[in-house]
Formats: structure tokens, sequence, C-alpha cells
């Protein structure tokens, strides 16, 4: 599935860090990475989750 952009970029400088090529950025697909970056961020927000419950359920 490819969604339409309808925004332009206009960031180019965010304190020392430059977006010189920001055009050439792939925002049309999904890496490997990003997806299992997400996927590790789910599984640890899960973890911290129970770890809290466990924690509330001693106190």
């Amino acid at each position: 599935m490819t969604l339409p952009i309808s925004a332009k970029v206009t960031v180019k400088k965010a304190g020392n860090f430059v977006f010189s090529d920001v055009a050439d950025w792939r925002v049309d697909k999904l890496s490997y990475h990003f997806v299992y970056q997400c996927h590790a961020a789910v599984w640890a927000i899960a973890q911290y989750d129970a770890a809290r419950k466990a924690v509330a359920a001693d106190a």
C-alpha cells in the first residue's frame, strides 16, 4: 500500500544537525529495520507494563 505524501518537508536544520538530503529519503516503503524496531518497542513496553503490574501487586 502506498500513501500519497501531501505535506512538503520544510525542516532544514535542527540543533547542530542539518537535513541536507531530505528529498532522498524513501518514505514510501518501510524497511525491515524500522519494522523490527517497532516490534522491539512494543515488546519493551509490554515488559515494562508487566514489571510495573508485578510491583504494584506486591505493594
